[in-house]
């Protein structure tokens, strides 16, 4: 009988498995500021923006995410990596 960590984690690979997502949906922090808008995304840590409006900080705070998101698929690249999966 398999324990529920090897039920939900995907094996082991020496290649990154692409993955192909038509989009992708994060929550972000909005925060009104006397010069704006400060945005930031608690699930992407450090991945934060600003805008003199809320439209332009959400703008913003797009780029960023998939700056960051850029960033960790080249900083992965190579790698050893596993993905898990957690249960709802």
């Amino acid at each position: 009988m398999s324990s529920l960590r090897d039920q939900y984690a995907l094996p082991l690979t020496g290649e990154p498995t692409p993955v192909t997502l038509e989009a992708m949906e994060y929550t972000v922090v909005v925060n009104k500021t006397k010069h704006g808008f400060d945005i930031h995304c608690p699930a992407l840590p450090g991945c934060h923006s600003q805008g003199g409006t809320e439209k332009e900080a959400l703008a913003n705070i797009k780029d960023a995410i998939k700056t960051y998101l850029a960033m960790v698929r080249k900083e992965t690249r190579g790698q050893r990596t596993r993905r898990v999966l957690i249960p709802a």
